[in-house]
């Protein structure tokens, strides 16, 4: 009972911390969805606790929450407060007036962590400094636009700092760390090579992508990332190629003919 209690207080923080962002008056913040971690996920054990509050795209369900992770080793607490969480799957007895979420079941699920581009979240290494950075994914934070947006936190001493504003990472709200990934996406972020990569679409068929390597000069973490390189995509000079221009700076351009993925 004391646990449920700590998690609705840590509910009704998040509910109101933005209240121009997300309506709730329309249903109980009393009501929520729990969701516990059968194992620790990168060494932390994790909750959250949802509260859906809104339909977007006519499919997804979102709504603030709040999750606390606890570090299985230091046992160190830290806790974030999602705007707009999306769980697929996890609602029932769903009832929705004008995209707005008046009722469903208080449930409380455990579940397992299969696929990293499938999940709210990961704990992953994004900016190769050795140390896991928790990537949260959040839809509808914006009227005009439903899509979905990545946010970076690093892990200091029990609390969560925000780097989302850092370079490169401001200019990649949707990003992957898988190239094959279907869907769209602004950015990759490429392990093997320690790189990341920033894509202006610029039109159906090209795109400049941005690569960012590291500075090791820089101390500042601000500054980590340096811009090295950018790569010109075009699909419409030859049927069935990719046409890459590479761009460094006091080089000579590089130009690349690769066989493309799809016909």
């Amino acid at each position: 009972m004391k646990k449920h209690l700590f998690f609705w207080l840590l509910l009704i923080t998040s509910l109101y911390a933005y209240p121009n962002r997300i309506e709730v008056k329309h249903i109980s913040p009393s009501k929520y969805i729990t969701f516990k971690f059968l194992k620790p996920v990168s060494g932390y054990k994790i909750v959250i606790v949802w509260h859906p509050t809104k339909q977007i795209n006519t499919e997804k369900v979102v709504g603030p929450a709040t999750m606390e992770l606890t570090d299985i080793i230091s046992k160190k607490k830290y806790v974030l407060n999602y705007q707009s969480l999306e769980m697929d799957g996890y609602i029932n007895n769903l009832k929705v007036k004008n995209d707005l979420v008046t009722d469903f079941t208080i449930a409380e699920y455990t579940i397992s962590y299969v696929n990293l581009n499938e999940k709210p979240f990961y704990i992953f290494d994004i900016n190769f400094d050795g140390k896991k950075e928790l990537i949260i994914s959040e839809y509808g934070l914006n009227k005009f636009d439903e899509s979905k947006k990545n946010k970076i936190f690093e892990f200091n001493d029990g609390k969560l700092t925000d780097i989302s504003s850092y370079e490169p990472f401001k200019g990649m709200l949707n990003f992957s760390i898988d190239k094959d990934e279907i869907g769209f996406h602004d950015g990759f972020i490429d392990v093997k090579n320690k790189e990341i990569i920033v894509t202006d679409q610029l039109g159906c068929c090209q795109s400049i992508d941005h690569v960012f390597g590291i500075d090791n000069e820089q101390t500042i973490p601000q500054n980590r990332f340096i811009e090295i390189r950018t790569e010109d995509n075009d699909w419409r000079t030859k049927p069935g190629y990719d046409i890459m221009v590479i761009h460094i700076k006091g080089k000579k351009d590089q130009t690349k003919q690769i066989k493309s993925k799809t016909p």
